[in-house]
């Protein structure tokens, strides 16, 4: 676990440099997309995850373009959200992951899967 926070960490990180990703939204949608990941991962499979961050992704600028005055319509911000679950998958498919139960609480278990 040390290791997927250590990877989103760094990665978060990067996002503040000179890039078009620089604006606070952009590293909003970015955690936000690498939490429903994180989320849809550990209730279901990490593909899972990945859909479910890309779906609330589309929706959320769907929503922004069918209401302009709700929201502004940006493609960034979809690609933002969209690269967060993508970081989240690819880091759970380097390991193995297993999902327990404690006391009716999912609980995530891990081995490396490259040794």
């Amino acid at each position: 676990m040390k290791k997927i926070l250590l990877i989103l960490t760094l990665i978060s990180t990067n996002l503040h440099a000179e890039s078009p990703y620089t604006q606070p939204d952009k590293v909003g949608h970015y955690a936000t997309g690498a939490t429903i990941a994180a989320v849809g991962s550990i209730f279901a499979n990490p593909e899972v995850g990945l859909a479910a961050a890309i779906a609330a992704a589309g929706a959320k600028e769907w929503y922004d373009y069918k209401n302009p005055d709700k929201g502004n319509f940006e493609k960034a911000d979809f690609w933002a959200t969209t690269l967060g679950g993508v970081l989240v998958y690819a880091a759970l498919k380097t390991e193995k992951f297993r999902v327990t139960y404690v006391n009716n609480t999912p609980v995530l278990n891990y081995t490396y899967a490259l040794k």
